[in-house]
């Protein structure tokens, strides 16, 4: 084994540089793709599960979206809402903009259906 004398630098050789150049250009790589980070999904997926239970009756159109978390992703007409996530589609069903209806599925089955009868 060779001493630091503090004059004197061991060489080194190619292979060892290219080595550390290619692996050094990887962990930077590997280190911006966010390993590591903190918790979200990939593709931001949000959990239509939960939104369907914050949305609740006499809700406006503003409401609903703050409800769920984001704007319709499958249709929006105003007076009609819809996200899909996954396997999970949210109808959110607004008459006069209030919220009147709502209903999940998860494939083609109907997990819930909600109709709202108070008066707003």
């Amino acid at each position: 084994m060779k001493k630091y004398l503090g004059n004197s630098v061991e060489k080194l050789t190619r292979r060892q540089m290219v080595a550390g150049s290619v692996l050094g250009g990887v962990a930077m790589i590997v280190s911006a793709c966010g390993g590591g980070g903190g918790g979200g999904s990939s593709n931001d997926e949000i959990d239509l599960v939960a939104a369907y239970d914050r949305v609740l009756g006499c809700m406006s159109y503003e409401d609903v979206v703050k409800a769920v978390g984001v704007k319709p992703n499958l249709y929006d007409a105003g007076n009609t809402l819809k996200w899909k996530y996954g396997d999970y589609v949210l109808y959110v069903g607004l008459l006069s903009n209030l919220t009147q209806d709502k209903e999940l599925f998860k494939g083609l089955e109907k997990l819930k259906r909600h109709g709202f009868t108070e008066d707003c």
